[in-house]
């Protein structure tokens, strides 16, 4: 959206992978997302940024995590992409 902030101030990782599996890439899948250290050296979440890890199925979390946003009633501020 053409800001070079530095990276984003929130993140949020759904792994079905153990903990372990990830942080040592044992299983078959366990690096198949990039981890927060590898996102902050990259620039795509910076330093301090709010992260949160879900060792869940995205399939049963995404859903739950939506249905809540709605239910807060708190609108996303509207962005112009083009004119």
């Amino acid at each position: 959206m053409g800001d070079r902030s530095g990276g984003h101030s929130l993140a949020v990782r759904y792994a079905k992978d153990a903990p372990h599996c990830i942080r040592r890439a044992c299983c078959l899948s366990g690096l198949s997302v990039c981890t927060f250290e590898e996102a902050v050296s990259w620039g795509k979440v910076k330093q301090e940024a709010l992260k949160v890890q879900s060792f869940s199925d995205a399939t049963i979390t995404v859903p739950l995590v939506v249905q809540a946003l709605l239910a807060s009633g708190k609108r996303r501020r509207s962005v112009q992409l083009y004119d």
